[in-house]
């Protein structure tokens, strides 16, 4: 099938796997090209993540942190494509369109809330030891310590160098 109308890119059709996964890898770089609070959240994701390995946190406790900043990211893309689509119905300024954003964006602040609470679970009983953990953990892995600030670094430069896109 060709392009859809109004369509200035590629068919929204996936054909077959690898269409569906080309599709949605191009729609998480568009997010990620769009929405600042992505590469936020992508950040933040990542420095809990490295901070957990750093902990060394048990296999569950880190599985658990994946789920919920999984959760986050998704809600944030959940939360785009509702805005999209709001803004593409409504046609211009219509108070049921701001109610649908208000709600999709309060989708992605309980979500991170949650993700919070979860997170505060998971690292409390670290935090009389964090000093030293940190530091042992810092002293014993410099290369996992290298790879997780290179990572947080280059994410949170792309927050702040890439241009905002608009769809």
């Amino acid at each position: 099938m060709g392009k859809a109308a109004g369509s200035t890119g590629p068919s929204y059709r996936p054909h077959g796997l690898t269409g569906s996964l080309a599709s949605a890898w191009r729609g998480l770089r568009q997010a990620w090209l769009a929405e600042r609070n992505l590469r936020i959240h992508a950040v933040f994701a990542w420095i809990v993540l490295a901070v957990a390995q750093l902990l060394r946190v048990s296999r569950l406790e880190f599985l658990i942190l994946v789920i919920a900043v999984v959760l986050v990211i998704a809600a944030e893309l959940a939360n785009t494509a509702l805005e999209l689509v709001t803004n593409l119905a409504a046609g211009g300024h219509r108070p049921m369109a701001g109610a649908t954003k208000n709600i999709a964006a309060a989708m992605v602040l309980v979500t991170a809330a949650g993700a919070s609470v979860v997170g505060l679970g998971v690292f409390w009983p670290y935090l009389p030891q964090l000093p030293a953990l940190t530091l042992s953990g810092l002293r014993s892995r410099p290369p996992v310590v290298l790879l997780h600030g290179a990572g947080i670094l280059t994410l949170a430069l792309a927050g702040l160098l890439v241009p905002r896109r608009r769809f």
